[in-house]
């Protein structure tokens, strides 16, 4: 049961993480691009 559970967190987990990365690279790039201009 413990292995149907690390399934389920990682599952739930995984969008969250990469919903946070692209959010902080494209917080980056705003960054980047306001210096810019």
């Amino acid at each position: 049961m413990a292995g149907l559970k690390i399934a389920e967190l990682s599952v739930a987990v995984f969008p969250t993480m990469m919903c946070a990365v692209s959010v902080a690279c494209f917080l980056l790039l705003y960054q980047r691009t306001d210096q810019l201009f």
